[in-house]
This record gives C-alpha cells, structure tokens and sequence, in this order.
C-alpha cells in the first residue's frame, strides 16, 4: 500500500507538488484542500479520514495531538530552518523511507 502525505502550510507548496509531479507520490497541501489557516485539530482529522501522513514543522503542536490520537497514519517533522530546495530534497528522501517494499512477483507455471 503506498503512503499519501498531506503537507502543512508552514512548508512550501512545492514540497507536494514535487513529491507529486516528479517522485509519483500522492501528496497534496493544506492549500490544496483549503485547509490554510485551519486548525492543527482540523488537519489532523482530514490527514486521519484520508489516511495521509502529515509532514510538518510544527512539532510540538502535533506531537501533543497525535498522543491523544494514536490511531493516526503518522507525522513527519522537518526542522523549521530547513530552506525550500532542502525541504524537496528532503521531502523525497522521506517518501521512499516510508514507501513500502515491492513484493517479488510471483512466478507463473
């Protein structure tokens, strides 16, 4: 099953469309969906209904929500000082951390 990320808005909006258009992932942004300026409770109900793992730099604030909902797909933090081409880097590196491993193709007969 391969992962979705949704990207918070204290990232660029390049990161998604870079995981996207160049790497293949399913990944969309806050601002894709509307979401800008809503809230971190907001985000992480719409990461858990479309099972997207949110990638952020705001650590603290969804380190403490995803402790009191632990059936999240999960977060990912980047250091705020993080630059925009470090971000896509980055972004990429994580995507393919967290792809799952391709399944050997069974043999026909």
């Amino acid at each position: 099953m391969a992962q979705h990320f949704l990207i918070d808005e204290n990232l660029s909006p390049l990161l998604a469309r870079h995981l996207r258009t160049g790497h293949g992932f399913d990944a969309v942004h806050v601002q894709d969906l509307g979401l800008r300026g809503a809230s971190d409770a907001d985000i992480l109900a719409r990461a858990i209904a479309e099972d997207r793992i949110i990638v952020t730099s705001n650590a603290d604030d969804f380190r403490s929500l995803g402790a009191r909902m632990p059936a999240h797909p999960g977060v990912a933090v980047m250091l705020d000082a993080v630059g925009r081409a470090q971000q896509l880097t980055l972004g990429v590196v994580l995507a393919n951390a967290l792809k799952p491993p391709e399944r050997p193709m069974a043999a026909c007969s």
